[in-house]
């Protein structure tokens, strides 16, 4: 919420850039491309930051005394739900409308295909606008504050708003991915893949300095507790091993297969297991899919 908050803050100072630089005018919107997104936005004063974190903001409309003022904002993860927006507008209202108790209501909206809250606040002849939506590994932030068309501003920017995010640039990405498939989806803040029924494949990246085989360095990096069963077999190209690791005071069957990513020191890693002690067989299947992107991780 802290992150959500510091950024949409930002949006009140575009008001004072709006009084000196320009007389109020009519709506316009144009359609524009943000880092795995798109919205029809206002004009633009500010554009910053790159795929994992940025905003853009402005203002139009309203008066010269008190314009409108709008920001998109994403930032990684970031919760969409009624009581995370209520905490931002309420801290929001205090620092903008000092002194006063706007009414607030929410409702569950539709955003880009994803589902998100709207807060709607109302202190006199002053409102607020809040949309929050997840858009991949990211919380997105759409916000306008001002006389009665500021829920004009923000409503037309939410109908606009589509989500187009880069699985190899999420926050929460590695370089590994599957091959897509029915039943599968990653989680989102996390490197799981849960599955059919119980079934999830956990998977990471990992650098290795040190001496040995895929085999050798994988055996080395499994955590505590994981007993895998040696010698290990192969899979196509990668290794495999059987096995077993603890999870809430009892011992689940897990899967683990390794394989070289990118470069003789890095290594990939994924674990099929399943709460229930259901076959792994699917799982080990679907995780044998898995490859390595190119080393790019600047989420810009």
């Amino acid at each position: 919420m802290a992150l959500a908050l510091a950024a949409i803050a930002t949006a009140a100072m575009y008001g004072r850039w709006w009084t000196s630089k320009s007389e109020p005018s009519r709506l316009v919107f144009t359609a524009t491309r943000l880092p795995g997104m798109a919205i029809d936005a206002p004009p633009i004063a500010l554009r910053e930051g790159g795929y994992a974190k940025g905003k853009i903001a402005g203002a139009t409309g309203g008066d010269n005394a008190r314009p409108n003022t709008f920001e998109v904002a994403w930032h990684p993860g970031g919760a969409a739900d009624d009581t995370t927006v209520r905490e931002i507008a309420i801290a929001m209202a205090a620092r903008i409308w000092a002194g006063t108790t706007p009414s607030i209501e929410t409702r569950a909206i539709e955003l880009g295909r994803q589902p998100g809250v709207r807060l709607l606040a109302k202190a006199g002849d002053r409102t607020m606008v809040i949309a929050l939506v997840s858009c991949g590994d990211r919380g997105v932030s759409i916000y306008a504050q001002g006389d009665a068309t500021a829920p004009e501003i923000a409503d037309h920017m939410i109908a606009s708003f589509t989500c187009t995010p880069d699985p190899s640039k999420d926050v929460f990405a590695s370089e590994v991915v599957f091959a897509s498939s029915p039943g599968w989806h990653r989680r989102p803040h996390e490197q799981v893949i849960d599955g059919p029924g119980d079934l999830d494949v956990r998977y990471i990246a990992f650098t290795s300095n040190g001496d040995g085989s895929i085999a050798d360095r994988v055996e080395r990096q499994v955590p505590a507790g994981y007993q895998l069963t040696k010698p290990s077999s192969q899979r196509g190209d990668k290794v495999m091993w059987t096995g077993t690791r603890p999870v809430d005071g009892k011992t689940i069957a897990i899967t683990v297969l390794g394989w070289r990513c990118n470069s003789d020191h890095r290594v990939a890693m994924a674990v099929v297991e399943s709460a229930g002690n259901h076959p792994l067989d699917e799982g080990v299947a679907f995780a044998a899919t898995g490859r390595c992107l190119p080393p790019d991780h600047s989420n810009e």
